[in-house]
């Protein structure tokens, strides 16, 4: 299916973020995943890494982005390119923020704690 309208979607809540699907597999995409995340005001996220690279777009608000040792602050339009393998997580402060992420399908996500999830906004 080419088009994907909001009544196509299941959205997920996860760590206190809301993920909203936009292409992956179920919604006709053989190889890209793309989501749209709405992350309330004053959120934590939980630090993991990712199996495969992965781009993160500022939609709306602001993020505090953590890449291993890095941080940065993202504004709307701005970007992180993610590498597989690396440790991340996204906060807000003040004010809530939109994100879009895409990947490619497969992606599988690896907790501190060694656990792994496969997002099933992915899917």
């Amino acid at each position: 299916m080419p088009f994907v309208h909001t009544t196509d979607t299941v959205t997920h809540e996860a760590h206190g973020a809301r993920f909203t699907p936009l292409a992956n597999p179920t919604l006709g995409s053989a190889d890209l995943c793309a989501w749209r995340v709405e992350i309330p005001a004053d959120t934590t996220g939980v630090p993991h890494t990712l199996n495969h690279e992965e781009v993160v777009i500022v939609l709306d608000g602001q993020i505090q982005f953590r890449l291993d040792d890095d941080k940065t602050t993202l504004n709307r339009g701005e970007a992180a390119v993610i590498p597989a393998g690396h440790v991340m997580s996204v906060d807000t402060h003040t004010a809530p923020a939109t994100i879009l992420a895409t990947t490619r399908v497969g992606i599988e996500g690896t907790f501190a704690d060694g656990s792994s999830f496969t997002p099933p906004w992915s899917l």
